[in-house]
């Protein structure tokens, strides 16, 4: 069975940097809502694409370093593809310059989702099954993840997800959402939770280790297949 690691927003290009490290063939499709330089650069690393050439890139670093963020215009983005397909996935944004500081809605996340319905279609037509992977909490995870699934089932693939929740320590803006999203992967797909048991000494030692094991499960779901 042809199966692809459908990943969502930065924590999901964290994944697949991670998941490249083991596995160098099985397909990525990596689906993010803000659209920066170094965010397509890291997609762009994982599925083996070819980004930028090197004058539109320094292009894009020196305005970077001269402008605030806020202030990078609708030109910046037409420079960095909205869709990117390399040789071990494809990369999307689901983004405009004008969407890129607004994405703590979740409402209006999934809309946005909603908008490249056919081009999400696209990406997962190729394989019978599709493992999710959904760091639930954060808006793209949450918002897009649970909209994917329902879209992977009616086009009639076998889904599977992987889910985390927020750790305490990231509080109830997080952690709420997260068991809603989690119901409804719940009801459209199924649906293993990866918890975490190992103490942290760090922020950054936890985040690492959820990874990690974020990695494991899905190189089980895949020994599965």
């Amino acid at each position: 069975m042809q199966t692809a690691i459908l990943l969502f927003g930065s924590a999901g290009i964290t994944i697949a940097e991670a998941l490249r490290t083991r596995n160098k063939e099985v397909p990525l499709l990596l689906i993010e809502t803000h659209k920066s330089l170094y965010q397509a650069e890291r997609g762009a690393n994982a599925i083996e694409a070819k980004l930028l050439d090197e004058q539109t890139k320094k292009m894009l670093e020196d305005v970077q370093q001269k402008q605030d963020a806020s202030m990078i215009t609708a030109q910046y983005y037409e420079h960095i593809p909205d869709h990117l397909v390399g040789k071990t996935g494809e990369l999307l944004f689901l983004t405009t310059a004008e969407m890129q500081f607004s994405n703590g809605d979740l409402e209006a996340t999934r809309a946005r989702a909603e908008l490249y319905e056919d081009e999400i279609a696209q990406m997962i037509a190729p394989f019978k099954q599709v493992i999710l992977v959904a760091c639930l909490g954060g808006t793209t995870n949450t918002a897009i993840a649970p909209f994917v699934a329902q879209l992977a089932k009616r086009l009639g693939k076998t889904v599977v997800t992987i889910a985390t929740l927020p750790a305490q320590f990231e509080g109830k803006t997080r952690k709420n959402p997260a068991q809603k999203g989690l119901e409804q992967l719940l009801k459209r797909s199924y649906v293993t939770l990866v918890e975490m048991d190992a103490e942290a000494e760090s922020m950054h030692e936890y985040f690492k280790i959820k990874d990690e094991k974020i990695v494991e499960a899905i190189e089980q779901a895949l020994q599965k297949n």
